[in-house]
């Protein structure tokens, strides 16, 4: 099994990339860096030969007009058990892609002096679907022997940067922590994990003699978002079943009664005491406000409210509007792009699932001060400039794959989104007439789109519903 590393570099065309991390450096306060120049990476592992390898570079790779690249052979993973591990040492200053090439293209490109470098890879088991599209077309072109493939960063940093500035660049603007790793002035080693064979086995949790700081516990360690009260309803229900609960039952509940899922603090009852000291109960407060209000104004044009996954109106004689806004706070907090892009992906769906078509997204986003000076920042927090800027590019790309525009949008920052930024994703969809609602019927397909549950388990639900 042979990993190839190629890289790309832009030869012609103005590094735009580059110039815009920069730009971020320096709001950030690193005015030292003068320039950053941003080179694609990719692994490339399997039964392939140089040729091959050269292939897929000239092939999908690389723009052969606009971009250059450099193929290298860092291991051969059939002799070294441990790639991750795997260090290629440093690269030779003044050159900083080149390392031994087995194959290069004729386009030249200066070389940089007085550089640094960061490079930075996915963790192994981060979904990288450019990866899986470049191991879908190396098939078509019939290079079945590629098995896997990853696509990662090498940025060379010009500019009188000491080694802390350089790493804290490396944790705050080229790498997210939460699904990359990164390395400073060495190379990144492939991300490929080594083959696991499945562990057939189902864990079961005992639940039902454990005291209320033992479920207090459970909940906590296994993030299920679940208080004392709905720990021991779980309790009290396996003691009647006479037998504890599996890992995947637990997480299913703790799932369908998240705050999240359910939207408890909507539904509960509400004591509230006023200024004058007198105390209201409300009856959930989406039941007494915006519910009610939809049903008492009563409108015709109102199909559909508060009962699927989209709100459903009338549009002309022929169509009806469907419409879902949901938000994504949590995952954009911690990874922007993937919070953001994710988000959209929910709306879509929920669109999609009352049978409508897409056709714009909208999106309302509120993030802390832009000119946050990041001593400031709290602990592990990102910027938020990073966390605006991941958003936003988040939400635009996961509709332009699709053809859908976003539309129209508001932005708002206050300090009180720093740590926790408010990011309402919006899908609007059109649909014939009278196409829903439909009753399920026997013979229905299900379709399930996106990928499977990773080993982390249920746990995105009942995370988001967790105070950050």
């Amino acid at each position: 099994m042979q990993t190839y590393r190629v890289a790309v570099t832009t030869a012609v065309l103005p590094d735009a990339y580059g110039r815009s991390l920069t730009q971020a450096a320096h709001e950030l306060g690193f005015t030292d860096l003068t320039a950053c120049h941003a080179h694609r990476l990719y692994f490339l592992h399997g039964r392939l030969t140089p040729a091959a390898a050269q292939k897929l570079a000239q092939t999908l790779l690389a723009d052969p007009v606009a971009e250059n690249y450099t193929i290298t052979q860092p291991f051969d993973t059939a002799q070294d058990k441990s790639p991750i591990s795997q260090s290629f040492g440093k690269l030779r200053t003044g050159s900083p892609i080149s390392q031994s090439p087995i194959s290069q293209s004729p386009i030249s490109q200066s070389p940089i002096t007085n550089y640094q470098f960061i490079e930075t890879v996915y963790h192994p088991g981060v979904t990288d679907p450019p990866a899986d599209n470049l191991l879908r077309a190396a098939r078509e072109l019939g290079i079945a022997e590629l098995e896997q493939a990853a696509i990662d960063w090498h940025f060379a940093l010009e500019g009188d940067l000491p080694d802390t500035a350089v790493h804290q660049l490396a944790a705050n603007l080229f790498a997210n922590p939460v699904i990359q790793s990164y390395t400073v002035n060495r190379p990144v080693a492939p991300p490929f994990a080594p083959p696991q064979t499945a562990v057939d086995h189902v864990e079961t949790i005992p639940l039902r003699q454990t005291d209320a700081a033992g479920l207090r516990q459970i909940s906590r360690e296994r993030r299920l978002a679940l208080n004392l009260a709905e720990m021991q309803a779980i309790q009290n229900y396996f003691q009647a079943e006479g037998r504890d609960p599996t890992d995947v039952e637990l997480e299913m509940l703790a799932q369908t009664w998240s705050e999240h899922c359910v939207h408890k603090t909507f539904k509960a009852t509400i004591h509230y005491t006023g200024p004058d000291g007198e105390t209201q109960v409300i009856d959930g407060l989406l039941n007494t406000t915006i519910r009610a209000a939809t049903e008492r104004i009563n409108k015709p044009w109102v199909h559909s409210a508060f009962v699927d996954n989209a709100g459903i109106v009338a549009f002309d004689e022929r169509y009806d509007l469907a419409f879902k806004v949901e938000t994504h706070n949590h995952p954009s907090a911690l990874e922007p792009f993937g919070g953001a892009n994710t988000g959209i992906g929910g709306v879509v769906r929920d669109v999609l699932g009352v049978s409508a078509k897409p056709i714009a997204n909208t999106d309302v986003l509120c993030f802390g001060p832009p000119d946050l000076p990041p001593e400031k920042l709290p602990h592990n927090v990102l910027h938020p400039r990073r966390v605006a800027a991941g958003v936003i590019h988040g939400i635009e790309d996961y509709g332009n794959k699709m053809g859908i525009p976003t539309v129209n949008g508001a932005i708002v920052y206050h300090e009180g989104y720093t740590a926790n930024p408010l990011v309402y994703c919006g899908c609007l969809g059109l649909l014939p007439r009278g196409s829903h609602p439909t009753e399920p019927q026997a013979g229905d397909l299900i379709i399930a789109l996106g990928g499977r549950t990773g080993r982390d388990g249920l746990r995105k639900a009942t995370f988001s519903s967790m105070e950050m």
